[in-house]
C-alpha cells in the first residue's frame, strides 16, 4: 500500500517532521503581521518553540522511563539511554517545552506571550497533523 516510502532517501518519519517545521515556519511568515512579529522575529520564535518541542518532548519521555525503569540495572548502561534518546516523545512534553521556550522568546524580545500563544495554537494542530502522519508512515515501514 505504502511501498515508495521504502525507497525515500530519508526517513518518513523525519520528512514529516521537517514538513511540520516547514509548514509552521510559512504558516507563521503568513500570519506575522496580525500577531505583531517581524520577520527575523518569526525565525527565532520557529527555533526557540522547535528547540523546546524536541527538549521537552524527550525530556518528559526520559522521566517516564526513569519512573518505570529506574531501579533495573541495565537501565543506566549507555545503551539503553541512546535508545531513550533516539525514541521519540509523547505530544504533551512537546507542547509544554515550546510553551515554556515560548514565554522565554517573549520575554526576552518584548512580545506579548498571548499574541504568541495564539500564534501558536494554530499552528500545533497543523504541524501535529504531519508529525502523526511521519508516525503513521514509520508504522507502514516497518510492518
Amino acid at each position: 500500500m505504502i511501498d515508495f516510502l521504502h525507497t525515500l532517501p530519508i526517513s518518513p518519519y523525519w520528512l514529516f517532521r521537517i514538513l511540520a517545521i516547514v509548514f509552521a515556519l510559512v504558516f507563521a511568515i503568513i500570519k506575522r503581521k496580525a500577531f505583531n512579529l517581524k520577520l527575523p522575529d518569526v525565525f527565532i520564535a520557529t527555533a526557540f518553540t522547535v528547540a523546546g518541542a524536541i527538549v521537552g518532548a524527550k525530556g518528559l519521555y526520559a522521566i517516564g522511563q526513569v519512573v518505570m525503569h529506574g531501579g533495573d540495572a541495565y537501565f543506566w548502561t549507555w545503551e539503553n539511554w541512546s535508545q531513550i534518546l533516539r525514541a521519540g516523545g509523547p505530544l504533551f512534553g512537546s507542547v509544554l517545552g515550546a510553551i515554556g521556550m515560548l514565554w522565554l522568546f517573549s520575554k526576552v524580545f518584548k512580545h506579548k506571550l498571548i499574541d504568541m500563544l495564539g500564534l501558536a495554537a494554530i499552528i500545533f494542530f497543523g504541524a501535529n497533523f504531519l508529525t502523526r502522519l511521519g508516525c503513521f508512515s514509520l508504522g507502514a515501514v516497518m510492518a
